[in-house]
């Protein structure tokens, strides 16, 4: 069970997983699916847990969050508070490409591999994580023209990732520290 991080552990762990071998996985399977070569449905070079300052390097994914849609206690354990809380997350994709309409061509389907990817494993290969399909949403950039016929287009895939988080505290009714003080009185009986 992850700890209570925030956003950082919903993007740290949509990244890890396209970092992995399952979005390479989507993307091979894909090609053959769709009969397309390497240039036509390509891996992404860079993978981050960021928008990027620049875009210098193609094609791009990058993974974001930045807020808490839900936040629900689901156990109380001893020493820790166990919550479910979902996050919006947003998996950028930026190609480019000469020719406009090959440009849009490639994001697109670079897009779709991952929304791909993401809805066969919706648990990111762990088992304190679930990616909320139900909602799941691809949205289109406009197409720049950036010299020439070369042309750049992003996307991402939007949805909300349900993250099991424990925080932990000292264990309930257990004292950190315990000052005692002892005194002894005389018995007022064992005077007489």
């Amino acid at each position: 069970m992850a700890d209570f991080r925030g956003p950082s552990n919903a993007r740290r762990a949509v990244a890890d997983y396209l970092r992995g071998p399952a979005l390479q996985r989507t993307l091979e399977r894909l090609r053959a699916d769709w009969q397309l070569d390497e240039a036509d449905l390509p891996a992404a070079d860079v993978v981050s847990q960021v928008e990027p300052a620049a875009l210098d390097r193609f094609p791009l994914i990058a993974v974001t969050s930045g807020g808490q849609r839900r936040l629900r206690r689901v156990d109380l354990l001893p020493d820790a508070d166990v919550f479910s809380a979902t996050y919006p997350v947003r998996v950028y994709v930026w190609v480019r490409e000469s020719g406009r309409e090959r440009v849009v061509d490639v994001r697109d389907d670079l897009a779709t591999a991952v929304m791909v990817s993401l809805v066969e494993d919706v648990t990111l290969g762990r088992s304190d994580m679930r990616v909320e399909d139900g909602a799941m949403s691809v949205e289109p950039s406009d197409v720049t023209p950036v010299h020439g016929d070369r042309f750049v287009a992003g996307a991402y895939v939007g949805f909300d990732l349900t993250v099991e988080e424990q925080l932990t505290r000292p264990a309930l009714g257990v004292a950190a520290a315990v000052d005692v003080e002892v005194s002894v009185y005389a018995d007022p009986q064992s005077a007489r």
